[in-house]
């Protein structure tokens, strides 16, 4: 299940950018 690792990485990102920009 590839994808399931690919939705977390996305989601992981996400939340590593919106910190930044807090």
């Amino acid at each position: 299940m590839k994808i399931i690792l690919w939705i977390i990485l996305v989601l992981f990102v996400l939340v590593n950018t919106k910190n930044l920009t807090q």
